[in-house]
C-alpha cells in the first residue's frame, strides 16, 4: 500500500491477495493508534486485486494519521469483521 498526503487529501493505492473471499466492503477506518480498530471513515475502491481511494481528512482524522491510527480494512462474506487490515504509518522524520 502506498499512501501520500497533500494538504488534507490522503491518496491510497495498493494491491491485495490471498483473501478468504471476494471483497464486499473496503474502507478507510480510524483507530486511536496502530493496531487499535475503530469506525469506518470513508469508502475505498477494490477490484481485481487493487485498492484505491482519495479522502479529504478532517482535523481529527489527520491527527489519527499522524499517530498511525488510520488503516485500510477489506471485508469479505467469509470474514465480515475484516479479511485484511493494513495500518497506514506516517513518514518518519
Amino acid at each position: 500500500m502506498h499512501a501520500s498526503l497533500q494538504g488534507r487529501t490522503l491518496t491510497l493505492r495498493g494491491t491485495y491477495q490471498g483473501l478468504l473471499g471476494k471483497p464486499v466492503d473496503v474502507h478507510l477506518a480510524m483507530g486511536s493508534m496502530p493496531g487499535v480498530r475503530g469506525p469506518a471513515v470513508a469508502p475505498l475502491t477494490a477490484a481485481d486485486g487493487a485498492i484505491s481511494g482519495q479522502v479529504v481528512l478532517t482535523s481529527r482524522q489527520l491527527a489519527a494519521f499522524q499517530k498511525g491510527g488510520l488503516y485500510v480494512e477489506i471485508d469479505s462474506a467469509e470474514a465480515p469483521d475484516g479479511d485484511l487490515w493494513g495500518w497506514i504509518m506516517p513518514p518518519s522524520d
